[in-house]
Order: structure tokens, then C-alpha cells, then sequence
């Protein structure tokens, strides 16, 4: 059965794969040593009261530690629960409340003091991670089942109260090895994993690749330094995963320095749709390919397209993955004609259910059709092309309005890094529009912001308000919030 301490015990047990490299970073093992330290931590959770269908939270940064915790939670039956070090105390007691956590975990990266000021609630408390035992010293470390939870993730930070889905061995590590099929990832002996492993991209294709048999370089936190020095030089070409901003930073980075990206032999970009001046970008920096996938932690991957110069669409995500059927619905719930924008729907392969949903849950995402709440439409080529969120519309002067199409509009000014458009009340229209820039400040941008709504938009879809900031706020993924708070002035905070 697959399941991931099964799989690392098979690399670990091989001779062709065991001295293998399989993390790379602070704290570089083999195979046989992450899984000889993985089983190490068995007796220390169960010392812990963790046992089967138990979950440990871990806060963390991108630490071979984590690895080492998800073997030891597997062979016990038990899930890992990766938790930000961005959360406030009070996020991740509320999360490990919600999860009823049986053990509470700090890494070494993220430090003694945090954990001392976690301190305990509510008969939980957060303790640094010690050491691994030399040995296996507790329960004998028996085969999970493939059925059984090995990932819990939080999502929905960025749109609402975040939630908790459960993510089985199986899930987990078919639709890993199913995206190294399709994308060709597993071309790579190196994936340098820079997004946070306390998110889904960074996870999920972290544990992909060691399941494949390859190698992760930890980047313990995102740094564009540090992350170039993995992707240039004489390296052997690897591949990464990760969200639009990060993408953008680690670029401007590469170009100020005069460090070429020569090493990544594959970007795969996820989170938010890639804007076309940055795609165009990425590929005129020659990267060896660039793939973009659009899916979430309900639904699981469900398009995906290699990415080419020439095609402008804004919002492009491809087509559906293996086994996957997308629709586009109309408010009353039935499916409307190509090119028009409705509500995206998923029907096929199930990948995460609400905690403790179970085995039934995952028989009925097979069958059910699914929605996450985005808009788009299908083109005639059969591609999923983005267009916002239908919680996102604003309603000005009793006329629907998609923020995502104002949005496009004004990524086109070449001083515009990133905008966010939003609803505020008007007591005449009951809202208007008002536009967040990121870029630099200058006396002329807003006027001509303003110019370029006037030719390309109507009337009640342009802004009444621009406010320029050097930096939209963004969240512990490094995507961009739209739920932000405004400050006195009313800046986003």
C-alpha cells in the first residue's frame, strides 16, 4: 500500500537509493538516515499520547525535522498538522484547539523562545523538538494504512476563517506522482523547495519528490539570495514550485544581480494566476519551462498548462488534469455556453475532505461536482481561463462588478507591480470601487491609471479612488491578501 514512512522505508532499504541524498540544506540526510531518525521519534509521540488518528501540529520552518515527524506520525497512524511561524499565538492555538491536536511541536529553526512564549493552554503545551532517538525504543513501527490521514492542512486564510482537510497517504502521493507524470517533473534530481512546507505547494511537492526517489534543498526561510544560490551556476538543473510574488522577487533579484536563473530547469507557478507581463518575463529570462496549475486544498489540482510566449490571457490556467472534468455554472446552478463567466465547478479524482470527514467523504467528491467560489469561463480551445472570485463582486449602482477585470486592466500600466480592487460604501451607488496599487509614488501615475480605465472600462467599473503603496499586504504564503485592514489614512495594513 502507498504511504509515505512505507515509501521512504523501500528508498531507505534499497541499495541503489539509500545513501541518496534526500534532504538537502542545514541539516542534508540520506534516505536511510531520514527514515533511521523518523522511526527515532516514534517512542517520543507516543510518550506524547499520540496514537492512531491522532494529529501533532508542528510549527516550522522548512526543516528536515518535519520530515522526520511525518514518518514517526505515519507508522503511529497519526497526521502531521504543518503550522506558519507568521501566525499570531492566538492563530495557532485556535488551530490546534480546532484540530485537537495530541502533541504540540516547535522546531529548532523557529526556537526555544517562541515555544517558551506558546507556553500551555488548555492542557497543550509547545515544546521545542529534541534530538531523534539513536533507535527505535516504543511501539514497533507497524504499516499505516493508505487510507489513513497523513496531512492535515489549514486553508482559506486568505478568503475567510481558515479551515482544516484531512489528506490521506494515498491521496497525497498518487496525485504527487500523477503531477511528476504529467509535468515531467521527475526529469529533475532536485527540487529546491522554497515555498514554506506550512503551506500546500510547499508540502505537497516537497513529499512528492522524496516519494519519487528525489531530492529536496531545503530553503529553510524564502530569501531571493538564498534561493538563487540553489538555481545558478554550474548546479545540476532543478525544478521549484512557487506563488506569483515569489516568483516576481526571486526574478527582480536574478536581474539586479546579473544572476541568470541557469539552474532551474522548471518553474511550476500556483496560488494565483500568473499575470501576463511576468509570464512574458520568465520566459524571456530563459528558464527552461514554465508550468502554471490552478487548483486548492478542496478540489486538488484541476487544470494545468506549460506556459509559451504569444498568448495573452490573462488569467490562462490551462486544462484539466487526468481524470478531472471542469464546467462553468450560471447562478442558478446549470452550465453555461463557452466564453461566458460563471462559478468553476470540479468533478473527479478527490484529494482532501474536512477533517474527519473519512473514506465516505472521498466516495462522494468522486461523484459530487465541486465549487471553491472562482469565476472563469472555457474557451474554445477547451482552456480554463481565471476571472476573479464571486464572493470578491461588487454591486455599484445596481450593476455586478468582478474586481479580477479592473484588476487586469491596470497590470497593464508598466508601473503597476500588483493591484487589488475592493468595495467601499457610497451612500448614492451603495458601493464604489477603490483601487490598491502597489508602485512607486509619483505625481503622474494616478492621472494616468485614471486615462486607462476611461479607454478600457465603462463607466461604473472605474475606480472612484486610487491609493499607491509601496507594498500590498500579503499572507504567510506570500500570496496576496485581499482581506486586509485599512489603516487612518485608509492605507491597507
Amino acid at each position: 500500500m502507498i504511504t509515505f514512512p512505507g515509501t521512504v522505508a523501500a528508498l531507505a532499504a534499497s541499495a541503489r537509493t539509500a545513501r541518496r541524498p534526500a534532504l538537502l540544506g542545514n541539516d542534508p540526510v540520506s534516505f536511510r538516515e531520514l527514515h533511521e531518525r523518523g522511526t527515532g521519534r516514534i517512542a517520543e509521540l507516543a510518550d506524547a499520547g499520540v496514537a492512531s488518528g491522532g494529529i501533532v501540529a508542528i510549527v516550522c520552518f522548512n526543516e528536515t525535522v518535519v520530515f522526520e515527524y511525518l514518518i514517526a506520525a505515519g507508522y503511529l497512524g497519526a497526521a502531521l498538522m504543518p503550522l506558519s511561524p507568521a501566525l499570531t499565538d492566538g492563530e495557532l492555538f485556535a488551530l490546534v484547539d480546532k484540530a485537537d491536536a495530541a502533541a504540540c511541536v516547535v522546531t529548532p529553526g523557529v526556537g526555544a523562545a517562541r515555544a517558551e512564549r506558546l507556553g500551555a493552554r488548555g492542557g497543550r503545551r509547545f515544546r521545542v523538538a529534541p534530538p531523534p532517538a539513536d533507535r527505535v525504543d516504543g511501539p514497533d513501527p507497524g504499516v499505516p494504512r493508505a487510507d489513513s490521514t497523513c496531512w492535515v492542512s489549514t486553508t482559506g486564510g486568505s478568503t475567510g476563517t481558515p479551515r482544516l482537510f484531512a489528506v490521506s497517504h494515498e491521496r497525497l502521493l498518487t496525485n504527487s506522482l500523477l503531477n511528476a507524470y504529467e509535468w515531467g517533473w521527475s526529469a529533475y534530481p532536485v527540487h529546491v523547495s522554497l515555498s514554506p512546507v506550512a503551506h500546500g505547494i510547499g508540502f505537497s511537492h516537497a513529499v512528492g519528490q522524496l516519494a519519487s526517489g528525489g531530492t529536496v534543498a531545503l530553503v529553510e526561510r524564502y530569501d531571493p539570495a538564498a534561493a538563487a544560490d540553489w538555481l545558478t551556476g554550474d548546479r545540476p538543473a532543478g525544478w521549484s514550485a512557487m506563488v506569483p510574488t515569489m516568483v516576481h522577487d526571486l526574478y527582480r533579484h536574478a536581474e539586479r544581480t546579473g544572476r541568470p536563473l541557469t539552474a532551474l530547469g522548471l518553474l511550476v507557478c500556483a496560488g494565483a494566476a500568473l499575470n501576463v507581463s511576468l509570464r512574458d518575463r520568465v520566459l524571456a529570462t530563459g528558464t527552461g519551462r514554465l508550468i502554471e496549475y490552478y487548483g486548492s486544498t478542496e478540489l486538488g489540482w484541476v487544470s494545468w498548462l506549460e506556459h509559451r510566449t504569444g498568448d495573452h490571457r490573462e488569467g490562462l490556467v490551462g486544462m484539466p488534469t487526468l481524470g478531472t472534468a471542469v464546467r462553468i455554472v450560471g447562478p442558478d446552478g446549470r452550465p453555461v455556453p463557452d466564453g461566458r463567466i460563471g462559478q468553476v465547478q470540479k468533478r473527479g479524482r478527490p484529494y482532501a475532505v474536512p477533517l474527519g470527514g473519512g473514506t465516505a467523504a472521498y466516495q462522494a467528491n468522486a461523484t459530487a461536482w465541486e465549487s471553491s467560489g472562482d469565476l472563469g469561463r472555457i474557451d474554445p480551445d477547451g482552456s480554463l481561463v481565471l476571472a476573479g472570485r464571486a464572493d470578491d463582486m461588487v454591486v455599484v449602482g445596481g450593476q455586478n462588478v468582478y474586481p479580477v477585470e479592473v484588476e487586469l486592466v491596470l497590470r497593464e500600466h508598466p508601473a503597476v507591480r500588483e493591484v487589488v480592487v475592493r468595495g467601499t460604501r457610497s451612500e448614492r451607488l451603495g458601493q464604489r470601487l477603490v483601487a490598491y496599487v502597489e508602485a512607486a509614488a509619483t505625481d503622474w501615475l494616478e492621472e494616468e491609471l485614471r486615462q486607462l480605465c476611461a479607454r478600457r472600462l465603462a463607466g461604473y467599473k472605474r475606480p472612484a479612488r486610487f491609493v499607491i503603496v509601496d507594498a500590498l499586504p500579503r499572507n504567510s504564503a506570500g500570496k496576496l491578501s485581499r482581506s486586509f485592514r485599512l489603516g487612518a489614512a485608509g492605507e491597507p495594513r
